[in-house]
């Protein structure tokens, strides 16, 4: 068992002293450090929940608090219900004011009592930790004091220099921290937020101001120089943004490059330039993903994310133009499969307040008419679509464009299910109580004929969610099947010098909505300024009880995460009678790398060419959780983050089932 855990923890600081051996390290007299708190069959590798519980009540007893970054939620009650859920995606840095919101609740509980202490975990307790504790130090003053290293009164490139300092200094006393650049550059973006606020922390009663509304920026276009090599058949990229997401904030796709080229194509040229005409809206942080479409499925998987970063709209420079380096894409640093002038520049405009058109008034009125004038006659969401061999209901992303009506398993994946020829098709309203009962939901109904001269006589049904949908829908599906409309349509299109359709653009909502959850001191300092009339009283984070010893995480939304944005489907869209007799597929969050899943299939591989794949896949799951972890170390080394975090599943892919004894 101690192998185990120090295989996992590798180059961790750990604590072993008055006899335990734990993954926790002092950063701070009073700011802790540490892994996972761990149960069941985990607690094998990870910190033993029922250790950290002991040690926590023997050395702080009643004046801990714990921050839980991970997604993963657990019983607080061994900790006195002091656990605070603040869950985002590994290997992301958090929405900035989802991290002022932590360090506020952090601040409230350490400026309480001088004795009371605050303990940071996430899975591994390195990056995610490595960015909350550090920007947590910041604000209490810790470099400054102990390193004579300050935030004020500093140039960007001043700034960019202090952020590495103090990221390396998390590293020498915690052994690991911040490694992907998004990380950092969240760091960073926070010491522009901090050096701007007219008074320093202390002098604002230790509670962080809510950020200012974010930028609203229009996305034209993100363009990637240079092709990763990924297999002999070349690399399938597409891309997906959306807001950066976080556990208690819903994330909205704003673009899927699939929605424009179903039939994806595959590059082997490293000099191949992409542009993704994105068009669409962004506000605050945004979370761009590129992924690779595998030619063949590698342990089931169909897709693999090749690489990803967040940027935030108010640190958009006025060249109105941001483009990153290998160097400061995630996912892309010191890899090899990344050729070295790899880059992805993401190009602005400014919003515009201009009408909607007349024909569709949920367009927004904040993008270029030239957008605007071509979204008319596209339209994408989600419909109720009857199967056809089995003609049973099932919820279906659709896109409308260019004479056809294509629909997909989810808004996130790059292959079609199917597609609908609207050319000359009829569409009408259809009102039937017998579909409303099978689909089980509330439904307004349209069905596409196809012409008499069609091949296929198939007879399509949808359903929208409401009455409006459903206009839209069949104004745009008839639109479509005009072939006058659709004369005019292209006639537009090249009036307009464009040659292709681009995506719905979508005003994002601020990932901020909420009344504010901060619950800082009473602030009485006449020096104090009346922050509400500079900034929005907006939070990221729900609500909890302002006397932190009485406060649980019963509070926050308990529910199951894969319901979230970074939780991604299978593209394998079986028929509902096969479907039927499956078990229920595994769904992880976790996202894997392409270079995680062609080293787990590396990993199956060497199972089955040494004789141990039939045993490996009988084992119970705790010694084939074992098994994995010590192959991951001495073996296959690129595997141990997707092994820290997220084992269970792992297992289940490397053993080509869905459950294990």
């Amino acid at each position: 068992m101690k192998v185990l855990r120090n295989a996992i923890s590798g180059s961790r600081n750990r604590y072993t002293q008055d006899g335990y051996d734990l993954d926790l390290t002092y950063i701070h007299d009073r700011v802790l450090a540490m892994g996972y708190p761990a149960s069941g069959v985990e607690k094998t590798y990870r910190n033993d929940v029922s250790d950290v519980s002991s040690f926590l009540n023997m050395k702080h007893q009643d004046k801990y608090f714990i921050y839980n970054l991970s997604e993963r939620h657990y019983d607080g009650h061994k900790f006195g219900d002091r656990v605070d859920e603040c869950g985002f995606p590994d290997h992301h840095p958090p929405p900035l004011q989802v991290l002022v919101d932590i360090l506020n609740r952090m601040l409230d509980w350490y400026t309480r009592d001088p004795d009371n202490v605050v303990v940071v975990h996430c899975m591994a307790g390195k990056g995610r930790t490595g960015v909350v504790v550090t920007c947590f130090l910041i604000v209490i003053g810790f470099f400054e004091d102990e390193y004579g290293i300050s935030i004020y009164h500093k140039s960007d490139q001043d700034l960019l220099e202090y952020v590495q300092m103090v990221n390396g200094i998390f590293w020498k006393k915690r052994g690991q921290g911040v490694r992907y650049p998004s990380q950092a550059r969240y760091v960073y973006y926070f010491t522009k937020y901090l050096s701007r606020l007219p008074y320093r922390p202390d002098r604002l009663g230790y509670r962080l101001p809510p950020l200012p509304r974010a930028t609203k920026l229009f996305l034209r276009q993100i363009v990637m120089t240079g092709m990763p090599y990924v297999d002999a058949g070349g690399c399938s990229p597409f891309l997906l943004v959306h807001p950066a997401p976080s556990e208690h904030v819903p994330s909205k796709l704003l673009y899927n490059s699939a929605w424009d080229t179903p039939q994806l194509q595959s590059y082997t040229d490293p000099h191949t330039t992409l542009v993704f005409r994105t068009e669409c809206v962004v506000e605050g942080d945004f979370l761009v993903r590129i992924f690779h479409a595998n030619a063949t499925a590698v342990l089931g998987k169909k897709e693999s994310q090749l690489c990803h970063f967040t940027l935030r709209t108010d640190f958009v420079t006025s060249r109105g133009s941001i483009v990153l380096t290998k160097a400061d894409i995630d996912g892309a640093t010191d890899h090899k499969r990344f050729p070295d002038h790899f880059s992805v520049a993401c190009e602005f405009e400014p919003t515009t307040n201009l009408h909607s058109h007349p024909h569709n008034q949920m367009l927004p009125d904040l993008v270029p008419h030239d957008v605007r004038q071509k979204e008319c006659y596209i339209k994408r969401g989600w419909l109720f679509k009857q199967g056809g061999f089995v003609q049973n209901w099932k919820r279906r992303w659709c896109v409308a464009k260019d004479g056809t009506l294509t629909y997909y398993k989810s808004d996130t994946n790059c292959h079609a299910n199917g597609s609908v020829a609207l050319q000359g098709a009829t569409v009408n309203r259809w009102q039937c109580h017998k579909f409303t009962a099978k689909v089980g939901h509330p439904c307004h109904f349209f069905k596409v004929e196809p012409p008499s001269s069609a091949q296929k006589r198939r007879v399509y049904y949808f359903g929208a969610d409401t009455e409006s949908d459903l206009v839209e829908w069949m104004r745009v599906v008839q639109a479509s099947a005009s072939p006058q409309l659709q004369r005019s349509q292209s006639a537009a299109l090249i009036g307009l010098g464009r040659h292709s359709h681009h995506p719905r653009c979508q005003d994002n909502s601020s990932f901020v909505s909420t009344t504010s959850s901060c619950t800082g001191h009473n602030n009485n300092n006449p020096h104090t300024p009346k922050t509400d009339q500079y900034y929005s009283n907006r939070s990221s984070m729900p609500t909890t009880s302002s006397t932190a010893t009485t406060s649980s995480s019963s509070g926050f939304n308990t529910g199951s995460s894969t319901g979230r944005v970074m939780a991604r489907l299978s593209f394998d869209d079986r028929m509902a009678r096969v479907e039927a007799t499956k078990k229920a597929t595994v769904v992880s969050t976790y996202e894997y790398s392409t270079e995680e899943l062609l080293a787990a299939a590396d990993l199956q591989a060497h199972l089955q060419d040494t004789g141990q794949f039939v045993a490996f896949c009988e084992m119970p799951r705790v010694d084939a959780v074992q098994l994995v972890l010590l192959l991951a170390h001495d073996m296959f080394p690129s595997l141990l983050d997707a092994v820290d975090e997220d084992s269970a599943h792992m297992v289940d892919m490397v053993a080509g089932r869905e459950s294990f004894k």
